[in-house]
Formats: C-alpha cells, sequence, structure tokens
C-alpha cells in the first residue's frame, strides 16, 4: 500500500488530485474498481462541501497508511468550528450505516482545531474456495501423518488436551461476542431507520414484506425435512406439542436484561434489541447520547467479530484433524446430498419470486431477468452483497423503475433483512444435521427451525464472521450437536456464492411490490426492454 503524507491548498484543481491520489492508494491494495469509484466519489464529495464552507485557501493533509494492521486514507484541515459532511451527506442516515459496514468506514472527529475524516479501507477477500482448499488438504496431510507416524495413545491424547480444549474454547469467544454483537447491530440497524415518519410510512410495509418473504422461504422448505433422513418423534399431534410451541413463544421473552446474554439466548437478545431500538427510534433526540454509545459499541464488537473470524480456517482444519483420527471424516463426504437439495430449493425460490413479479407487474420475465442479471453476476462471482450494492441501486431505479426515495432505504434494509436464500440455508442445514446425527425432531421442534432459521438469517450480521455468528445461533437453539458446526461452516464456503447472489436477484423482485403499492414504481420504465 502506498504511505502518503502531502499537503494541498483547498481549490476545484487540488480536489482533482487529491481524489487521484485517493485512487492510487486504492489501486494499491487491488481494489475493485467499483469500490474504488466509490471511495473517489466519497472523498469528492467530503472535499467540495469542505470547499464550500471552510475560509479560503485552508490547506488539507492527506495522508495514508495503517492503523492496528488496517489500511486507512485521512484528510483533515484546521477551522474555528467543526464541519462535519457525513452529517449532511446525500447519504440517509440507515444507508451509510449499512453501507460503511459492506463496502468502506467513513468517520469523521474534530480534536484540537482540526477537521478529521478517517476512511478504514477494506482489502479484498482472498479466494475463499482456494482458502478453503488449502485447509482441507494441509489438515488431511497433517492428520494422515499423524495415523501413519504417531501411536494410537499419541493421538488420543492430542486430542484430548489439545484439539479438544483448543476447539471449545472457540466456541466460548464465540459465544462470549455474538450475544453482544447481535444486540448493538439489530438495536442500531432499526434506530438507523432515522425516524418514526419514515418507519410508519415506509418502514413498516418495507418490513413487513421482507420479513412475511423470509419466513415464508423458510417454512416451504418443509417439504424437505424427509429428505435428509429425518423422523418425527411422535406419529400423532398431541395437546402436549401444541402447548409446547405456546411455551416456546413465551420464552422468547426474558426474565431479567442480563439473562439472555448469559445464556446465550439469541432469540431473547433480539427481542431485547428490537425494544431498544424502537424505543430509541421515538425518543428521537432525547436519547442521541445512549444512540451514539450504541452505534460505538457495535463498531467495537464488529472489529472484535472480524478477528475473531481469521481463526475460522484453523478451527475448520483442528475439526477435520480429529475427524479422521476418531474415523468420523465420512460425515463430511455425504454432504453432497445437502447441496443438490440447496441447489433445487434455492432455484425454485428465486422461480417463484420471477414468476409472480412478472405477473403483478405485467412484465416479461426475460425482461426481469435482463435487469437483475448485472447486480447477480457480480454477488455470484464475488460471494459479496458489498459488490453488488452501487450496481444494485442504480439498477433499481434505472431500470425498474423504483423511485430513489425507497431504495436510498430499501436496498441496504433489504441486503440485511431480505435474506429469503439464507433462509433457506439454514433450515436445510438444520435438517441435515439433525439426520446426521439422528436427532428426534418433533412437530414442536420443526416449528422451532421454521422460525429459528428465519430469524438467523435476518440476523446475521453482513460482516466477516457473520455466518459463524449465525449457524452459531442456529445451533445453540435447535439443540444441535457442536461437532456439525464445522461441517456446516465447511459448506457454506462453498454455497455462500449461490446463497448471496440469490438474496440479490430476490430483492429488486420484493422491491417492486413496495414501490408499487406506495405509488413509487415507474411502470413504463419497468416494463422498458434493454
Amino acid at each position: 500500500m502506498l504511505k502518503i503524507d502531502d499537503t494541498y491548498t483547498l481549490n476545484a484543481e487540488n480536489i482533482d488530485k487529491i481524489s487521484e491520489k485517493a485512487d492510487q492508494v486504492c489501486q494499491s491494495l487491488d481494489m475493485p474498481s467499483d469500490q474504488k469509484i466509490r471511495i473517489r466519489l466519497f472523498i469528492e464529495e467530503v472535499l467540495i462541501e469542505w470547499l464550500e464552507k471552510s475560509e479560503k485557501d485552508v490547506e488539507i493533509e492527506f495522508k495514508s497508511g495503517y492503523q492496528f494492521l488496517k489500511p486507512y486514507i485521512n484528510l483533515s484541515f484546521e477551522s474555528s468550528e467543526p464541519l462535519n459532511p457525513l452529517k449532511t451527506s446525500d447519504f440517509g442516515v440507515y444507508y451509510k450505516a449499512v453501507f460503511e459496514q459492506l463496502t468502506f468506514a467513513p468517520d469523521y472527529s474534530y480534536k484540537r482545531g482540526r477537521n478529521n475524516i478517517n476512511i478504514r479501507l477494506k482489502r479484498p477477500e482472498k479466494n475463499p474456495i482456494f482458502k478453503l482448499f488449502m485447509v482441507i488438504v494441509v489438515s488431511l496431510i497433517v492428520g494422515f501423518l499423524g495415523q501413519l507416524l504417531l501411536p494410537e495413545s499419541t493421538t488420543a491424547t492430542l486430542q484430548q488436551y489439545l484439539i479438544g480444549p483448543t476447539y471449545g474454547k472457540f466456541l466460548e469467544v464465540l459465544g462470549c461476542i455474538a450475544g453482544p454483537l447481535i444486540f448493538f447491530s439489530v438495536a442500531w440497524g432499526i434506530y438507523g431507520i432515522g425516524d418514526t415518519t419514515t418507519l410508519n410510512k415506509l418502514g413498516k410495509g418495507l418490513v413487513f414484506r421482507y420479513l412475511r418473504n423470509v419466513f415464508i422461504a423458510a417454512l416451504a422448505c418443509v417439504v424437505f425435512f424427509p429428505a435428509f433422513g429425518c423422523v418425527i418423534s411422535s406419529g400423532r399431534v398431541d395437546f402436549t406439542q401444541i402447548l409446547s410451541v405456546y411455551t416456546m413463544f413465551l420464552n422468547m421473552l426474558p426474565t431479567t436484561v442480563i439473562e439472555p446474554f448469559a445464556t446465550g439466548n439469541t432469540i431473547q437478545i433480539i427481542v431485547l434489541a428490537v425494544v431498544v431500538g424502537i424505543a430509541l427510534l421515538y425518543l428521537g433526540s432525547k436519547t442521541r447520547y445512549v444512540a451514539v454509545a450504541i452505534e460505538q459499541i457495535n463498531l467495537i464488537t464488529s472489529f472484535l467479530m472480524e478477528i475473531i473470524s481469521k481463526l475460522v480456517p484453523l478451527f475448520i482444519a483442528l475439526v477435520l484433524i480429529n475427524m479422521l483420527w476418531s474415523g468420523t471424516l465420512n460425515t463430511l463426504t455425504s454432504a453432497w446430498r445437502f447441496v443438490l437439495i440447496l441447489i433445487l430449493a434455492v432455484a425454485l425460490t428465486a422461480l417463484v419470486f420471477l414468476v409472480l413479479s412478472s405477473i403483478q407487474n405485467k412484465v416479461k420475465i426475460s425482461i426481469l431477468i435482463k435487469k437483475t442479471l448485472p447486480s447477480y453476476l457480480i454477488a455470484l462471482t464475488t460471494a459479496s452483497s458489498a459488490a453488488s450494492v452501487g450496481t444494485l441501486v442504480k439498477d433499481c431505479e434505472h431500470k425498474f423503475g423504483i423511485s430513489d426515495s425507497l431504495t436510498s432505504f430499501g436496498v441496504p434494509l433489504g441486503i440485511v433483512m431480505h435474506k429469503v436464500a439464507s433462509a433457506v440455508n439454514a433450515i436445510l442445514i438444520a435438517f441435515y444435521i439433525a439426520g446426521m446425527y439422528r436427532i428426534e425432531c418433533s412437530l414442536s421442534w420443526i416449528v422451532m427451525a421454521v422460525l429459528i432459521s428465519a430469524i438467523t438469517a435476518i440476523a446475521t450480521p453482513p460482516i466477516p464472521g457473520g455466518a459463524v455468528i449465525g449457524y452459531t445461533m442456529l445451533f445453540t437453539q435447535l439443540g444441535l450437536p457442536e461437532e456439525g458446526l464445522a461441517i456446516a461452516l465447511t459448506i457454506d464456503v462453498l454455497t455462500d456464492f449461490l446463497i448471496t447472489s440469490t438474496n440479490i436477484f430476490c430483492l429488486p423482485m420484493a422491491l417492486t411490490g413496495v414501490a408499487r403499492k406506495y405509488d413509487l414504481l415507474d411502470r413504463a420504465v419497468l416494463q422498458k426492454e434493454i
């Protein structure tokens, strides 16, 4: 990465020079072209606003380098009062919050008479397929060499005193950070909607549609329950099972504020987060300091989770070695059935959205496919919602005819909430692990699986390591064995491309329905050939 420390007089000509410097920094990090453009445009917007509101001939300092091993760009200048461009930019509060997590994270501060914009850059991730392949190869080599060269008593000792404790400690650390991460990300996400007017007018309709679609997607996958060798523990539905479902709903309400975090009950944590987020939203400026604290703690927990996620390959390696030494590696080879069923279920989900949108909006299926294809292909090849968000926003406005007043709020909210393919994946992995470990499944367990899978899909944060949080929540709530977590994470690396791209594919279809309801859809644009 280029390390730069330059000073420029703030004027129109130097804005171009500073933007060019930023582009060179991004180029040195091998960032994707769309992300480089996004960062450059952001910097230009900041500098133009500072030029309009600051005194003449102020000196702008441009720095780039590393902070805590993370690349950054910093812009700063002296002034007698703070000039925060993030408060007055065209992006909405919620859009900025999600945008920062998915792409880059700008931060403003005013210290010692200087305005500072610090942009924490994100390196492009290496190909996860290649990384997983190398982890599997090295793990198998170590495992086979251990079997050949080490006595059985030695491998048993290593399993008992090294692999087992390390595996357990990883799960403990993960559980420690998972609860706070989910709570603060959900609470801040709700507060980030911005105001009660938006929540009442568009928010309720949008959130309801997103939630409905995710829950229906999970519910529809119950038909695949027998395909994984799962059986219902009781041949008939009795009164006790019905009451157990009702008890399950009652147990979603925590007894104390501390209890959900102490016991790791993620459902209760989410309920608390929703209540707190809505309260902050309705109280508005009266609770601004609490909101700032939640935002900052959310950033801290997300940063810690990103660090923990770096250990996932080691976690997978330890489990594979343990499975090889214990003779249970063949359980992973049966995953082909799960992958085939997942592909079928996800394809049917996308087809349903496509057909319904075609009928409701009276537009040809071929037109919808062509208009969705660019963002879909980006997500498919990168397994990243971040990489496709810019293209998706532009296509929703210019190809689907959705008003920008809806897309600026609906697209980032949809990336977080409208994860229909993620819900399909969650419930199918629950059935797969339950069948693999011969877990008895009652009717109430199946109902719980539908609810937890939908909630898991929505609550999984869009950050590195988010899948670990999601699967941990799923396994804990459904009583699935921890040994299956490594299998789920390994499969997830392979299927994440399909799941992410299908989520992106279905999002504009759902958004057109909301736009049509609130008269924010230009049908002529939607029906126009491209």
